[in-house]
Parts: C-alpha cells; structure tokens; sequence
C-alpha cells in the first residue's frame, strides 16, 4: 500500500502511475507478462497516463505483455479499504506513522508493505503521455481491457468487452 500526505501530492493519474512503477521496480524479478487489474476511474487508472506507462514498462523490457482489465463491480481490495476505514474510526491517527501502523495491523496473515511516497518519487507522466503518444481515436472510457506487447511498440490492443469470444482491436497511439 502506498500512502502519502495529499498536501505534498494529489491522487490523480500522476499519482497512482507513479506508485504502480515504484511496487513494480522494488517486486518484479522476471520479465513476464503482467495483468492489472482496476476499476473503472478515468481520473486514476483509465487514462492516456497508464497506457503511456504500460507502453513504456514493455519497451524496456520490463515485461514481454501488460493487460489492464477494468471492472464496472467492486474488486476485493475495496473490502479492505472498508477495513482500514472501520478500524480508522476506531484508533486515532495523530501522525503518518499512525496509518502506515494501522495498516499494517489490518491483515495479520500476510500483512500489507506500506510504502511512503516522498514528493520525488511522483514522476510527471503526464508530460511524457501528452507529447509522445495520442489515444483520441481510442475512446478509452469505453474500454475493457487494454494490452501492450514488447513484440508491438507503440501500438495498443484493446476490448470493449471480457468476453473471450470478441477479437482484440489494434490502434497506433505512439
């Protein structure tokens, strides 16, 4: 879980993006294929900022395949974010170190890694998204599923659907 003080950073795509690339760096050892999974807020996840990303993750070869799976119905961490809220209700947070403890605590089988994001971990992704890669004819809000492929740069694969059945789309962005 990665946390910050919103007074440093704000929680847009910048954000979240630059949270993924850090638990991504400090986790991934093989170069494999990648499936994430999120839901469906264009102002965090579903956005020209994670394709830029994902697009770039494949090109240094940091994974052979990337798919973002966006789901209209809840995703199992929303229930522990109701946990870390229930509990928050309860124990007083004073300090960063408050949350980061009692987020620790919530899950006593594998509990969660905090990670603090520090200002200059946010990278400006954006920038790098808005002069380098166009997704205008994408209609990404209408989009299920997204996938990148090193074997494909600079080209988006794309489902209106999860259905298995419905073919993969492929459009030019870079």
């Amino acid at each position: 879980m990665c946390i910050w003080n919103e007074t440093e950073a704000s929680r847009g795509s910048n954000e979240i993006m630059s949270c993924l690339l850090k638990a991504l760096n400090s986790n991934v050892t093989e170069k494999k294929k990648l499936n994430i999974w999120c839901d469906n807020c264009t102002g965090q996840n579903k956005n020209r900022v994670a394709i830029f990303l994902i697009l770039f993750l494949t090109s240094i070869g940091l994974f052979t395949e990337i798919t973002l799976e966006f789901l209209v119905s809840y995703l199992p961490n929303d229930r522990h974010f109701a946990q870390i809220e229930r509990r928050r209700r309860l124990k007083k947070c004073f300090v960063s170190e408050d949350i980061q403890q009692l987020i620790r605590e919530i899950r006593s089988i594998q509990p969660y890694k905090v990670v603090n994001m520090e200002p200059g971990h946010f990278l400006n992704l954006q920038q790098a998204a808005d002069s380098l890669i166009s997704t205008t004819k994408l209609s990404i809000s209408t989009l299920s599923q997204i996938r990148v492929t090193k074997d494909n740069p600079g080209y988006v694969f794309f489902k209106k659907s999860h259905s298995d059945i419905e073919s993969w789309q492929k459009l030019r962005v870079l």
